[in-house]
């Protein structure tokens, strides 16, 4: 962010501040979820066997397009 950019949001009003920071939390806090849930995900996989990494890479995929379609309608 540079200097005007801070300057303009500081002169916003303190609603839209509030509410900058309130959906940038929110989006950390779903990116954290996302780490948390992808860092499981990675442990499962290194531990299964070889055969079933098939299946997980399908339901990577899958799970990759729903992200991709919550996005897209947010």
């Amino acid at each position: 962010m540079t200097h005007d950019e801070a300057l303009a949001l500081y002169n916003a009003g303190p609603k839209f501040v509030v509410k900058m920071l309130c959906d940038l939390s929110n989006t950390i806090e779903s990116q954290q979820k996302q780490i948390k849930a992808l860092a499981r995900l990675s442990l499962f996989k290194k531990n299964m066997p070889i055969f079933n990494r098939l299946w997980l890479q399908a339901l990577q995929t899958s799970f990759k397009f729903c992200l991709g379609q919550v996005f897209l309608y947010r």
